[in-house]
C-alpha cells in the first residue's frame, strides 16, 4: 500500500511540472518591429501604369516630331501662300483694293463669302471656276497675270473636296528650313513660281522683271534688289506688293542661294 502511495505521489509531481512547462516564457524577445508594408506595384512587362501618387511620365509622346498626314491639303502652308502670291496683290483680292469685296489673305476672309468656296463641291465654288476658266478674260489670275499652274490647280480641288477646312500641321514635310546646299530648280524657283510669278511671269511681267527662269532670277539677285525687296529692307519697295511677307525660312533659302554664288544648279 505504501508503494502504491509513493508512485501515486511521483506521477502528480510529474503532471505538475508538466502544466508549469506550458505556462513558462522561455525568452524576452524585446519589442516588436512594424511590419513593413510593400507598397511597390509588381508591374509586367509593357504594363506602363503608375501607382496611385506617382505624377510622373512614362515614355512621353512627342507629337510635335510626327509627320503631317500627306493625304491632307494643310490650308494655311498650302492654300494660303497660292491665294497671297496670285490673287492677294494690289489692285486684286488684298486688304487695300479687296476686288468685289473680297480679300484673300486668311481663311476667315476667304470663307466670309458664302459662294467662293462650298466644301466638297466644286461646281458651286467660284474660286474654283475662276481658276479653270478657259476664257482668259474671265480667268484668275486676270491676264496679263499668269495662270496658276496645274499642281496648284490641283492642290485646290483637293482642298475643296476634303471639305475646305482650316487645317494646320506644324511638322510639314521642308518645315525644318535646311540652307546647306541650295538648288535653284528644287529650292528657289518654286519659291518664285508660289509667290511671285502673277506679277513677274513671262508674259508682261510688271518692271520688265520676269522670275520664271534662271536669268530673270539671277539678274536682280546679283545687283541686291531681290533680297532687298523681298526681306522687306529700309529703302527697298516691299514684295510681293500689298501682300505679306513670303515665310522667313524662304527668304533664308533664297539668301543662302545667293551667298552660295547664286548658281544655275
Amino acid at each position: 500500500m505504501m508503494i502504491l502511495r509513493i508512485w501515486t505521489f511521483l506521477i502528480l509531481l510529474a503532471l505538475m511540472s508538466l502544466w508549469s512547462c506550458r505556462t513558462e516564457i522561455p525568452f524576452d524577445p524585446g519589442p516588436m518591429e512594424p511590419e513593413i508594408t510593400d507598397t511597390t506595384t509588381n508591374v509586367n512587362p509593357g504594363d506602363t501604369t503608375t501607382t496611385p501618387g506617382d505624377t510622373s511620365i512614362i515614355n512621353p509622346v512627342d507629337t510635335l516630331s510626327e509627320p503631317c498626314d500627306t493625304g491632307i491639303v494643310y490650308f494655311e502652308s498650302q492654300i494660303l501662300p497660292i491665294l497671297q502670291g496670285n490673287c492677294a496683290f494690289a489692285g486684286c483680292h488684298d486688304p487695300v483694293t479687296a476686288e468685289h469685296d473680297l480679300i484673300l489673305t486668311s481663311y476667315e476672309s476667304l470663307m466670309s463669302h458664302d459662294d467662293v468656296v462650298v466644301p466638297f463641291d466644286l461646281d458651286k465654288s467660284e474660286l474654283y471656276e475662276k481658276i479653270t476658266e478657259d476664257d482668259a478674260e474671265d480667268r484668275m489670275p486676270p491676264p496679263p497675270n499668269a495662270a496658276l499652274t496645274q499642281p496648284q490647280i490641283a492642290l485646290i480641288r483637293k482642298w475643296i473636296l476634303q471639305g475646305a477646312e482650316n487645317m494646320t500641321c506644324e511638322n510639314m514635310a521642308g518645315d525644318v528650313c535646311d540652307t546647306t546646299a541650295v538648288s535653284f530648280s528644287s529650292d528657289v524657283q518654286p519659291i518664285f513660281n508660289t509667290y511671285c510669278i502673277t506679277c513677274h511671269g513671262s508674259s508682261n511681267p510688271n518692271a520688265g522683271i520676269s522670275l520664271t527662269n534662271f536669268n530673270g532670277v539671277a539678274g536682280v539677285a546679283n545687283s541686291g534688289k531681290l533680297l532687298g525687296v523681298i526681306s522687306w529692307s529700309n529703302g527697298f519697295l516691299r514684295m510681293p506688293l500689298g501682300g505679306n511677307q513670303i515665310p522667313q525660312c524662304n527668304i533664308n533659302v533664297i539668301e543662302a542661294w545667293i551667298n552660295q554664288g547664286a548658281l544655275n544648279n
